[in-house]
């Protein structure tokens, strides 16, 4: 019971440090030129993912977002699942030194289920850059993948 408390009570500090962002306020963000990062791993995002979103797993997010995003002025809105991870995310892009970065509440289950725009079948960011020696071959390409 205090492993909870204690998870809640951690969760709750970082949406004081974290500003949430309901998916309809994040999509009209996205089309002003923020860039939405959907934080899920590669199988999690193969059932979808919000249209525009860059898919950078929350375990490569640090070691990938500068390549991704240099610049550090960019409004950032980070999305996962349920809206937990991708709190930790947003706080870590903060660490990071990005200033304007906010976490979508309720995640792509919610985006979903307010009928916000998605795309499947797309190989992500991830899944590009692991495959990618495959899809130049023509006879392969992503259709392959």
């Amino acid at each position: 019971m205090t492993e909870s408390f204690n998870r809640e009570s951690w969760l709750a500090q970082l949406r004081q440090q974290v500003p949430e962002i309901s998916p309809a306020e994040a999509l009209t963000r996205q089309a002003g030129g923020a860039l939405l990062i959907d934080v899920r791993e590669d199988h999690e995002r193969a059932d979808g993912t919000p249209a525009g979103a860059l898919g950078l797993s929350r375990g490569f997010l640090e070691l990938r977002i500068e390549q991704a995003e240099a610049n550090r002025e960019r409004p950032i809105l980070a999305l996962c699942g349920s809206g937990q991870r991708s709190l930790l995310a947003a706080e870590a892009l903060q660490r990071m030194g990005y200033r304007q970065v906010s976490s979508v509440a309720g995640g792509f289950n919610r985006w979903k289920a307010e009928g916000l725009p998605i795309v499947t079948g797309a190989l992500d960011a991830d899944a590009a850059e692991r495959y990618s020696r495959q899809l130049r071959l023509p006879q392969v390409g992503e259709a392959g993948q």
